[in-house]
Order: C-alpha cells, then structure tokens, then sequence
C-alpha cells in the first residue's frame, strides 16, 4: 500500500500520501517512509511534509511539517490514505519528488 515514486533524482522512494479534503490549505501530508532514520535515542522516525495543491504558488503551501514515529502511529491523524499517488495534482507530484531527492 506504499506508493513507489521517482525522485528529481532518477531515485526511487517510498512515500505515505493523505489528503485532509479542501477545507484546509495544507490539504496533503507526505510521509516520506523511504528513508530509516533514527534519533538520538536509536528510535526509527520518518520526515512528514504538507503542501496545498499548488505548493509552489505564492499562496501555496509546502512545507516540512516535522516527525513521524511508526510507534506513537495511534496520536496522528494525516487524513484519509491516497492509495493512487498518480491521482494527485500535477504540482504535488512534482512537490513529492523535490522533496524525496
């Protein structure tokens, strides 16, 4: 149920998509699950990205929004999973592979 995308780089990546709806402006969380990185402690976490969708518009939204901890999975709440990433918005593909490289 991970979507495999290529990077700017020619890379491919694993990333988690969701889609909050339109009635926020940070409508898509991107888990960027690709990379295994661990903190300080040794506890494995992922980057997380948001963007609207048109992140590289002047009023858009693209943005790191912080950490994922797979073990703390209960206290997010992203929106619903988008199980098609060639479903999304031109621009936010190209936003997701930006960020991935």
């Amino acid at each position: 149920m991970d979507n495999i995308i290529t990077n700017a780089d020619g890379v491919k990546v694993k990333v988690r998509v969701y889609d909050f709806g339109d009635e926020v402006a940070d409508r898509y969380t991107i888990v960027y699950a690709n990379k295994n990185i661990k903190d300080g402690y040794g506890v494995v976490y992922y980057p997380v990205f948001s963007c609207s969708e048109d992140p590289f518009h002047p009023l858009g939204v693209g943005m790191y929004a912080g950490d994922y901890y797979p073990h703390r999975s209960h206290m997010y709440n992203f929106g619903k999973r988008v199980k098609d990433i060639d479903s999304l918005p031109k621009k936010v593909i190209e936003f997701i592979k930006y960020i991935t490289q």
